[in-house]
């Protein structure tokens, strides 16, 4: 039997309790899929005070926890543990960039190597569905947003009032509108799970993102524009978001000046 192979970063920040339930689930998945893999699970723990996460022995699964001395961020975590580990996202068939406040189907791996994908495709954006808002949050974005859009975007964080009328009154019909999307190309997925093809990974070996939290699924969108890929949404993949993500113990005014600073940051460089 052939191996398949899968590199997976979850970034972790003061969530050990669900951390511990996502690899579970993960090694469940691994499990009931019925295939050999070579599965290696790379942390990058960004917590304030660090805990050594034990899992149970999987034969399919190396698992590896990176205690960083400072917070690097999200997608700064996956940087930082790929460059500590010498592992390159080339080498494998998928490269799986993800929180660690999920829980995956059980099905999950069966049914993502059972799809027939095409080489054009560089981004593959399962269904994540929210306990909090009983949806799926994606597709994130459908199609590339314009210049006068982004700024528009930058000025509800800079303004945060614009942000709260927007959340409040156009975010429940954009919501809706997504889940009624039946295209399958998109334009980007949710940044909580994202999985990448060996044809985006082969293309794309440096990561540069010069933003410490916030707007990664836009600069993965234009890496995967400059490519010549798509990104498509695969409903039938099942991924649950329990919610506690980490970022929403920030503070209002913190949060809004990094979604402000990165997205001037991704305008200056693709639009």
């Amino acid at each position: 039997m052939s191996f398949r192979s899968i590199l997976l970063i979850c970034v972790n920040y003061n969530s050990y309790n669900e951390l511990y339930k996502y690899i579970i689930s993960v090694a469940e998945a691994i499990s009931n899929s019925g295939l050999k893999f070579k599965f290696d699970i790379l942390i990058p723990d960004n917590s304030d005070v660090k805990k050594r996460i034990t899992c149970p022995d999987y034969s399919d699964i190396t698992i590896k926890q990176i205690f960083n001395e400072t917070n690097e961020g999200y997608l700064g975590g996956v940087i930082s543990a790929l460059e500590k580990t010498k592992l390159s996202p080339k080498d494998y068939e998928f490269f799986i960039i993800s929180n660690v406040d999920l829980i995956l189907s059980k099905s999950f791996f069966k049914d993502l190597f059972n799809l027939r994908i095409d080489s054009k495709t560089g981004w593959i954006s399962p269904s994540i569905i929210s306990e909090k808002e009983n949806r799926d949050r994606n597709p994130k974005i459908i199609t590339r947003p314009s210049k006068r859009k982004m700024k528009v975007i930058a000025l509800m964080y800079l303004i945060p009032i614009f942000h709260f009328l927007y959340s409040r009154f156009v975010y429940p019909r954009k919501s809706r509108a997504s889940s009624k999307h039946s295209n399958r190309k998109i334009y980007a997925g949710h940044g909580s799970f994202m999985i990448f093809t060996n044809s985006f990974t082969k293309k794309n070996v440096d990561l540069d993102y010069q933003s410490f939290l916030f707007g990664e699924e836009i600069f993965f969108a234009e890496l995967i524009r400059a490519s010549g890929l798509e990104t498509i949404h695969l409903p039938e993949l099942l991924v649950y978001d329990t919610d506690h993500v980490s970022t929403s113990k920030l503070k209002r005014s913190v949060y809004y000046k990094m979604n402000y600073q990165s997205i001037k940051y991704i305008i200056k460089r693709f639009f």
